[in-house]
């Protein structure tokens, strides 16, 4: 039968083992570097997810404040991830209508 000690000794390591771990993983928002953008045109649509036809959760217009995080393609259209901090809605608008994409990273969905 193992002492009180031996057993603490080896929960003890095995919690450093995977603070360790968590440590030396990456954040999924690591690649999203959070950059000032705008709408281009007014009456941009926000989508949940993005998808063409996913659904439309708010509206931006060109005198917005916006923050832009990643882009991605989906099929033949392209979104970024956004927010909007006029109307504190978050979500996704198709890339033609955000801007500048410089400096944007692509997401890891």
């Amino acid at each position: 039968m193992k002492s009180l000690k031996s057993k603490w000794a080896v929960a003890a390591s095995g919690v450093m083992a995977v603070a360790a771990f968590i440590g030396s993983t990456p954040a999924a928002s690591a690649a999203e570097k959070p950059t000032k953008v705008h709408f281009t045109i007014d009456g941009v649509n926000i989508r949940a997810k993005p998808d063409v036809h996913a659904t439309v959760v708010g509206t931006g217009y060109k005198s917005h404040s916006v923050t832009g995080y990643c882009m991605d393609a989906i099929g033949d259209a392209s979104f970024m991830k956004i927010k909007d901090h006029t109307t504190g809605v978050s979500g996704w608008s198709y890339i033609q209508y955000v801007g500048p994409l410089s400096g944007i990273p692509y997401c890891r969905l």
